[in-house]
């Protein structure tokens, strides 16, 4: 049996691929979706703010899995093999859905000890 023939192939399923999936689609294309991580459910997340892409300390739990490094060249030209569970991944979810499913950031709380030399807006003429 031949295969059917596409117009647009969209390689990954996360916020912008879905988009673009859909409006090809609506405009009278034929489209194929990839992606190459899982379909999670709601009960994968569990409501834990600290399992996602960005705590790679804890596990990617929203993929990538370990045979999906990053090579990177050191600034001596030698490679170095990143696995997605080290911080210098730089890890996205690899999921339907990707960061739209699972966000993750890192925020810093600075206490104004840490500025003695600050100047104090309260008291400050412009």
């Amino acid at each position: 049996m031949p295969l059917k023939k596409l117009n647009a192939v969209v390689v990954g399923a996360g916020a912008g691929g879905g988009v673009v999936a859909k409006e090809l689609a609506c405009a009278g294309m034929s489209v194929v979706l990839l992606e190459r991580g899982k379909w999670h459910t709601a009960f994968d997340c569990r409501k834990d703010d600290l399992r996602n892409q960005r705590t790679s300390f804890l596990g990617c739990g929203f993929g990538p899995d370990e045979r999906n490094p990053r090579v990177a060249i050191s600034d001596d030209g030698r490679p170095r093999v990143i696995k997605p569970n080290h911080w210098a991944y730089s890890n996205n979810a690899a999921c339907v859905g990707g960061g739209t499913f699972s966000y993750g950031a890192n925020g810093v709380a600075l206490h104004a000890a840490g500025f003695p030399h600050a100047l104090d807006l309260r008291n400050s003429r412009g």
